[in-house]
């Protein structure tokens, strides 16, 4: 395994980490999670309930890992500081926005659909 691999599963482990730890404060009771491995990288898919009146932290963990402008130095930034500053909730959200190359999300009447995407570095 190259340290380039590496480096991008460990980063994929802390988006698994803030995405499921994200639900399970909008109520989420039921959680599926797949990821595929790609020649290019790693794609996730997650599928999950929440509570109706958590409906505005679903479509606040949209906005957030749908950033209008990806930065990679902005990650690098946050990559860096994860473990020593631990702010709040929306700023690992907006760390997870940043180091994902694609997301798409569906959110449904009780139920969030996430397909994401990110590059081997």
């Amino acid at each position: 395994m190259n340290y380039a691999n590496q480096i991008t599963r460990q980063k994929v482990s802390r988006i698994l980490d803030e995405l499921y730890t994200a639900l399970f404060i909008a109520g989420a009771q039921d959680i599926s999670i797949k990821i595929k491995r790609w020649d290019d990288g790693l794609s996730i898919s997650i599928e999950s309930d929440y509570a109706p009146e958590s409906r505005h932290k679903i479509e606040h963990l949209s906005r957030f890992l749908k950033p209008e402008v990806r930065n990679a130095a902005l990650e690098e930034s946050y990559w860096a500081l994860v473990g020593s500053d631990r702010t709040g909730e929306d700023s690992e959200l907006m760390l997870v926005g940043q180091m994902l190359d694609s997301a798409d999300i569906f959110i449904y009447p009780e139920k969030v659909r996430m397909a994401l995407f990110k590059k081997f570095e």
